[in-house]
């Protein structure tokens, strides 16, 4: 339970259910431009860390190739 909250960070998923996130907060007048909306998103997954050892075997591989991804998606960001 300790992980369960945060466990999309490490899925293949997260990308995806983070734009769902992005739309939920413009939907109440949060908006937010692409470069602000990535650097966020990045310094969040930069500093979490899973509590447990298991989430940490099975989610932060993928969890890296997430930062990579907000990684690129901000260099390439115009905004």
């Amino acid at each position: 339970m300790a992980d369960a909250d945060l466990d999309v960070c490490g899925r293949e998923d997260f990308l995806d259910r983070n734009q769902f996130l992005r739309a939920e907060l413009v939907n109440v007048g949060l908006a937010s431009t692409d470069r602000e909306w990535y650097g966020d998103q990045l310094r969040f997954l930069q500093l979490h860390r899973y509590w447990t050892a298991a989430a940490r075997a099975l989610r932060d591989k993928q969890k890296q190739a997430n930062i990579a991804a907000l990684t690129e998606l901000l260099a390439h960001s115009r905004e």
